[in-house]
């Protein structure tokens, strides 16, 4: 095994590697499964494994003692912490997480109301473009519709007194006709 520049190789006996700490190389041994500890820490003799007793140092655990006051309020603070501080600190970094995905979860639901919201302005620009294209459209057909009804009466209207006029019945309806037709 190469040894890292800077830092001296890791001893024969109790195994474990050097970490720097502080600009300082620190020996460090596994204590469990993905946890590890300075080799100081662990007790001799115990190569690889931690103290099981670091937990239970507390003079409220040693039955020859009598706690009062100060000390009882420190050691009872010390075991509550204990119990406590762990799975406060892990909902506390649950939470942390939660808010996290939250947001990015948020994040992403804007973006696709933010694309539907655009996908609706295009389709009602569309509408519009269409409904203005087929306004044009019924526009012109009944201009055509009217030209073609104006052309028909007009000239119903000339057969008509064109007869009647061959029977002297016009009334002088040719020549008015005649004069409409002009300012047209």
């Amino acid at each position: 095994m190469a040894s890292i520049p800077g830092l001296p190789p890791p001893p024969k006996s109790g195994g474990g590697h050097y970490v720097m700490v502080g600009g300082k190389p620190q020996l460090i041994k596994a204590v469990g499964p993905g946890k590890w500890a300075p080799a100081s820490s662990i007790k001799a003799g115990k190569a690889g494994k931690a103290n099981p007793n670091a937990g239970f140092n507390s003079a409220l655990y040693n039955p020859s003692q009598t706690l009062s006051g100060k000390a009882l309020d420190t050691a009872a603070g010390g075991i509550a912490d204990a119990q406590v501080k762990g799975p406060i600190s892990e909902l506390a970094s649950q939470i942390a997480s939660d808010n996290t995905s939250n947001q990015a979860g948020q994040k992403q639901d804007f973006g696709y109301y933010m694309q539907l919201a655009q996908a609706a302005q295009d389709a009602v620009g569309q509408q519009q473009s269409i409904g203005t294209g087929l306004n044009s459209t019924l526009q012109g057909i009944n201009a055509q519709q009217q030209a073609g009804i104006a052309q028909a009466g007009q000239q119903a209207q000339s057969g008509a007194l064109g007869r009647m006029g061959a029977m002297g019945l016009d009334g002088g309806q040719l020549a008015a006709l005649g004069a409409t037709t002009a300012q047209q």
